[in-house]
C-alpha cells in the first residue's frame, strides 16, 4: 500500500480553519471565508494541489482579522517546503494565499500544500480522504465560497455528502460536507495501464 498525504495539519484546512476560532464570531457570522481546493491526479508520479484560502477584503483589520495579504499568508508561509508555492494577493473583493505545488505518490513533495488529507493507492484504487476533526465553533455559515474538486486518472466510484460528479472529478461546493463527521471521501480508479502508453 503507498500513502501520499497531502497536507499537514500545520498549514491544511484544519491548521486554517482552528485560525477562525480566534476571530470575534461578529465577523465570523459575516461570511467572509472562501475556500477553494482543487486536486488533480493524473498518475502516482504527477499529482498538482491548487488551494486558495481568503477573506473578503471588507473584513481587513476588523476584529484582529489580518491587516494585509502577506499577514495572512504568514503562517502558512512560514511552514510550507522549498517546492511550495505561496502568492499572498489582494483584489477588490478578496484577500488571501494561493498555494501550488506538484509532486509524485512516492515523493510527498506536496506535503505541506493540502489541506490535511490523506491520498492512498490500492490496488488500483485512488481513496481521498478529508476529515479536519473537531473545529469547535467553526460553522458553515463563515463561508461564502466553498469548492473542493478531486480529479482521479480513472472512473469515479464512489463520492459521499452532497458532491457531485462530471467526468473524472468529484466536487463538493457545501462546506458542512467537510465539517460532518465523515469529512469528505471519495475513491477513482487508477488509470488503465494499456491507455497510460498511449502518446
Amino acid at each position: 500500500m503507498r500513502r501520499f498525504t497531502v497536507g499537514q495539519p500545520r498549514c491544511g484546512p484544519s491548521r486554517l480553519l482552528l485560525g477562525l476560532l480566534l476571530v470575534p464570531l461578529v465577523v465570523l457570522l459575516s461570511s467572509c471565508v472562501r475556500y477553494q481546493s482543487s486536486i488533480d491526479i493524473k498518475s502516482k508520479d504527477d499529482i498538482t494541489v491548487n488551494v486558495d484560502v481568503a477573506m473578503q477584503t471588507s473584513s481587513l483589520g476588523l476584529g484582529g482579522m489580518p491587516t494585509s495579504p502577506e499577514e495572512f499568508c504568514q503562517d502558512i508561509s512560514s511552514s510550507a517546503g522549498p517546492k511550495i508555492t505561496i502568492t499572498p494577493y489582494a483584489d477588490d473583493a478578496y484577500t488571501g494565499c494561493r498555494i501550488t505545488a506538484a509532486g509524485s505518490l512516492d515523493d510527498g513533495v506536496i506535503s505541506n500544500a493540502g489541506m490535511g488529507d490523506t491520498l492512498q493507492l490500492v490496488d488500483g484504487v485512488w481513496v481521498y480522504r478529508s476529515a479536519p476533526g473537531d473545529l469547535g465553533s467553526v460553522t458553515g455559515m463563515m463561508f461564502d465560497s466553498f469548492r473542493v474538486d478531486v480529479t482521479f486518472p480513472g472512473e469515479v466510484l464512489t463520492h459521499n455528502g452532497s458532491s457531485t460528479v462530471s467526468n473524472r472529478t468529484v466536487t463538493w461546493t457545501s462546506p458542512n460536507d467537510l465539517l460532518s463527521a465523515e469529512g469528505l471521501h471519495a475513491t477513482g480508479k487508477d488509470r488503465d495501464p494499456v491507455l497510460a502508453l498511449l502518446p
